[in-house]
C-alpha cells in the first residue's frame, strides 16, 4: 500500500511538473507577438446581391512587404450556407470580384498555393521567424495565437500531440489536398485559421506551424508545418 501511494504521488508531482503555463513562453513575448498578427478583411461583390460578403481572417506579416494567409479563410466563397432543422444546403452565387483590405487599406494578393496565400502590404515583420517544424516531437510544449470566433485575438498552451501528421482536410478550391502538419492537445475554433504555432528552438521563440482547422468535434488543432508553409511561399514568390 505504501508503495502504491509513493508512486501515485510521483505520477501527480510529474503532472504537476509538467503542467504548461503562459508564462513558459514569456508575457512579453507573447504581447508582443499578439500585437504584431493583423486582421484581413475580405470583400466580395456578389451577382444581384444587395449586400458585398465580408469576411475576416487573422494572417501573420512575415517581412519584406508580405503577409501571410490561409486561402480557405481569405476567399469569397461561390456559395452561400443554409442550414435548416433537416439538411445543410449550399446555394450557389456568382462572386463578381474580391478585394481584401488591413483596416481601411487595401492589399494586394500575390498569389495562392495549396491552402497558403500571401498579400502584399507595408507593415512590421511579425517579432518571431521561423523554426524547424522537421524536428518537433509529441510532447513538446507549444502556444498558439489565434483568433477564436473572430472575437479576440489570444493565446492558448498544449503540448504537440503528432508532429507528423498529414492533413486530408479538403477546401473547396482543392478537395484533394493532403498537406503535411501537426496535431495539437488543444482546442481549435473557427477563426483561428492563419494564428501561429510557436515553441522554444536552440533559446528563441520560432513558428513551427500555422494553425488550419480542427479534427472532430472535440476541435483539436490541426497546424500546416512550418517547411511546408515556407515551401509554398518559395513557390509564390517564384
Amino acid at each position: 500500500m505504501r508503495k502504491l501511494l509513493i508512486i501515485v504521488l510521483a505520477v501527480f508531482l510529474m503532472g504537476c511538473a509538467y503542467q504548461i503555463k503562459v508564462n513558459d513562453f514569456g508575457a512579453t513575448n507573447l504581447e508582443n507577438g499578439m500585437k504584431s498578427l493583423v486582421v484581413i478583411r475580405t470583400e466580395g461583390l456578389i451577382k444581384d446581391a444587395f449586400d458585398k460578403a465580408i469576411r475576416e481572417a487573422i494572417a501573420v506579416p512575415i517581412g519584406n512587404g508580405l503577409v501571410l494567409a490561409l486561402s480557405h479563410a481569405t476567399t469569397t466563397l461561390p456559395y452561400v450556407v443554409m442550414r435548416t432543422i433537416f439538411e445543410t444546403i449550399a446555394k450557389p452565387r456568382t462572386v463578381l470580384q474580391t478585394k481584401w483590405f488591413i483596416g481601411d487599406k487595401e492589399i494586394e494578393l500575390i498569389g495562392r498555393k495549396d491552402d497558403i496565400s500571401l498579400f502584399r502590404a507595408d507593415i512590421p515583420a511579425y517579432p518571431f521567424g521561423f523554426g524547424d517544424s522537421e524536428i518537433v516531437r509529441a510532447g513538446d510544449k507549444i502556444v498558439l495565437i489565434g483568433y477564436p470566433y473572430l472575437k479576440a485575438i489570444c493565446v492558448r498552451v498544449g503540448v504537440v500531440a503528432n508532429p507528423k501528421y498529414i492533413s486530408k482536410a479538403g477546401f473547396d478550391f482543392n478537395p484533394n489536398l493532403k498537406a503535411p502538419a501537426m496535431l495539437l492537445n488543444l482546442a481549435a475554433s473557427p477563426g483561428d485559421s492563419g494564428g501561429v504555432v510557436m515553441t522554444y528552438q536552440n533559446g528563441a521563440l520560432k513558428i513551427i506551424g500555422i494553425e488550419a482547422a480542427k479534427l472532430g468535434h472535440n476541435g483539436t488543432a490541426i497546424a500546416y508545418r512550418s517547411k511546408y508553409v515556407q515551401g509554398c511561399i518559395d513557390e509564390i514568390l517564384k
